[in-house]
């Protein structure tokens, strides 16, 4: 069985997770290591388009238009705390020491909003990013710290996706650790013996469909959430145990 049949058979036989029970955790982790990567590249590809077209249109603004700011200590500080609003390239930007515009940013198009501990972008009318600094700044910035920073934004936009690629496959793995715990009770429950070995291999094809959730979830950009991919994750490795259990006691 290839990588590709083993890959839709996870998702559509518990049949054969016999199959997959019965093979070498080598051959599993591969497995694992490949869905995890591709989706983890899948998952980012759209993100990172969008987020260098946006740059791209962002550049100019903070070239000509962004006015004298420090963000320090998580907090933004303008001179006099004077609100700062400019519209360019369609894009609406509002700087908002007071947050005074912050609960009317919802009705915006395409905007960027700091407010006095944050930032908020909208894109077609969806919200892609909402941070507060100190999640995101751990030492004091200026604009003219951005202005030179947006000049490498290509390379730095494709290098943070691979990252996030990389801690999606990390995440893939520790998934698949907290569903085989899991899958401890689960086999109680069942009846059915087997070591955690196994439980864990059977773990990396019952994560398949949720890998395609979130990959999917990310192109969408729609927050899901952790709980659900356990739950997929639980709800195979329960079919998986209990078809094998079937298949065992039927050669008996």
């Amino acid at each position: 069985m290839n990588l590709f049949q083993r890959f839709i058979k996870s998702i559509t036989d518990f049949k054969s997770y016999k199959i997959f029970k019965e093979e070498s955790m080598k051959k599993s982790i591969i497995y694992g290591l490949v869905i995890a990567i591709v989706f983890g590249i899948v998952a980012n590809v759209y993100p990172a388009i969008v987020s260098l077209n946006y740059s791209e249109k962002i550049e100019p603004i903070i070239e000509n238009k962004v006015p004298d700011f420090k963000i320090k200590d998580g907090k933004l500080i303008i001179e006099g705390d004077k609100q700062e609003e400019f519209e360019a390239n369609g894009i609406t930007v509002k700087f908002d020491p007071k947050d005074q515009w912050k609960n009317n940013f919802n009705n915006i198009e395409n905007g960027i909003l700091l407010y006095s501990d944050g930032i908020t972008v909208r894109k077609d009318n969806n919200e892609v990013l909402n941070k507060k600094y100190s999640e995101v700044y751990t030492s004091e910035i200026d604009s003219s710290i951005i202005k030179e920073v947006i000049k490498y934004r290509k390379p730095i936009i494709i290098i943070g996706y691979l990252m996030m690629a990389i801690g999606f496959s990390i995440g893939f793995f520790i998934l698949a650790l907290i569903v085989s715990l899991i899958g401890i009770l689960i086999k109680n429950s069942i009846g059915y013996k087997c070591d955690f070995k196994t439980l864990y291999k059977l773990s990396l094809y019952c994560l398949t469909l949720a890998v395609v959730i979130n990959a999917l979830g990310s192109i969408m950009m729609v927050k899901i959430p952790y709980i659900l991919f356990v739950g997929v994750g639980c709800f195979y490795l329960y079919k998986a145990l209990i078809s094998i259990k079937a298949q065992e006691q039927k050669r008996l």
